[in-house]
């Protein structure tokens, strides 16, 4: 028996496509509608937008969160004059402020003995404990 290998004719060929283009669409999954009237396949499931384009475009006239939220007065950490701010982490009225209250924040040095050579060394570093990493490396290898 001898089989013959023709090419299909065109009703076969169109529901191939046919059938192929539905699996394709089952596989991709569901589609959505963008705001601009095209259907698109979102790779993310927050995704909104066809396109960066597109999401630039619809986005520009919205107001972001940031902006919606509410204006509240609060003192400065610093100088203690209200302010209004719409930013929960914002504690000064200025960075002249925030630069002053830092620097005054700061320890002053004080004088301490180190653990390893008994030599006296000054540190503002509330856990320094040897007056130099010579001291210190030497200080690690006595306890072990």
């Amino acid at each position: 028996m001898e089989f013959v290998i023709r090419p299909p004719d065109e009703a076969t060929m169109a529901e191939l496509e046919a059938e192929v283009e539905e699996v394709a669409r089952e596989y991709e999954g569901p589609r959505r509608l963008c705001p601009c009237g095209k259907m698109f396949t979102p790779y993310r499931s927050f995704q909104h937008y066809h396109s960066d384009a597109c999401r630039v475009k619809f986005e520009k006239g919205r107001p972001s969160s940031y902006t919606k939220r509410p204006f509240v007065m609060v003192k400065c950490k610093q100088c203690g004059t209200e302010f209004r701010t719409n930013d929960g982490k914002q504690h000064y009225c200025s960075h002249e402020c925030y630069v002053k209250h830092e620097t005054e924040r700061h320890v002053e040095p004080e004088t301490r003995r180190c653990l390893n050579c008994e030599k006296e060394f000054t540190t503002s570093h509330w856990m320094k404990r040897y007056c130099g990493d010579q001291c210190r490396k030497e200080a690690r290898w006595k306890h072990h």
